[in-house]
């Protein structure tokens, strides 16, 4: 069993390899752990259970701090963008996909079960993706601040509703 130092020094040779490997026009956006996790979690060698306890904790805080927890998900760029998205390999596309779709299918059982709110925020930011300023930063796939922007509109319908009560 690896170290967690090792499983960073691995990550990021991981990540430094495939960036050799990328072509040097455009812009570039590289996640190597989220491309190793999809890839670990199509192969059923990684299981999105790692949010449990996490998740547990977010419950015991809200009951202690007297607020309603809500659980979304952000989607990763490649997601956002997952009509206009390329890989350089093409073999990434369908993981990366599932990856997601399974974060949510996952997230949202898991937050059913322990009485949280969940929203999936990928159709509003596929939906804004293509209309709005550049949601993501290019060089390391976190939300810019139309990003942030954009989440919080997609999100904000649904805590309202929330809040009055629906569903």
């Amino acid at each position: 069993s690896a170290t967690p130092d090792q499983a960073a020094q691995a990550i990021n040779a991981f990540g430094i390899d495939l960036h050799r490997q990328m072509p040097k026009e455009g812009n570039l956006c590289l996640s190597p752990y989220s491309i190793q996790s999809a890839l670990a979690m199509t192969a059923s060698e990684l299981s999105p259970s790692l949010c449990e306890a996490p998740l547990a904790e977010f419950g015991r805080l809200a009951e202690a701090n007297g607020f309603i927890p809500i659980v979304v998900l952000t989607p990763a760029a490649y997601s956002a963008y997952g009509s206009t998205v390329s890989f350089s390999d093409a073999r990434w596309k369908q993981p990366m996909a599932d990856y997601n779709a399974t974060q949510s299918a996952w997230l949202k059982a898991h937050a059913e079960r322990l009485g949280f709110a969940f929203f999936d925020a990928t159709p509003g930011m596929q939906d804004k993706a293509g209309r709005e300023p550049l949601l993501y930063f290019p060089s390391n796939a976190h939300l810019t601040v139309a990003g942030h922007k954009a989440l919080a509109e997609v999100t904000a319908g649904q805590v309202q509703q929330l809040l009055n009560g629906k569903p």
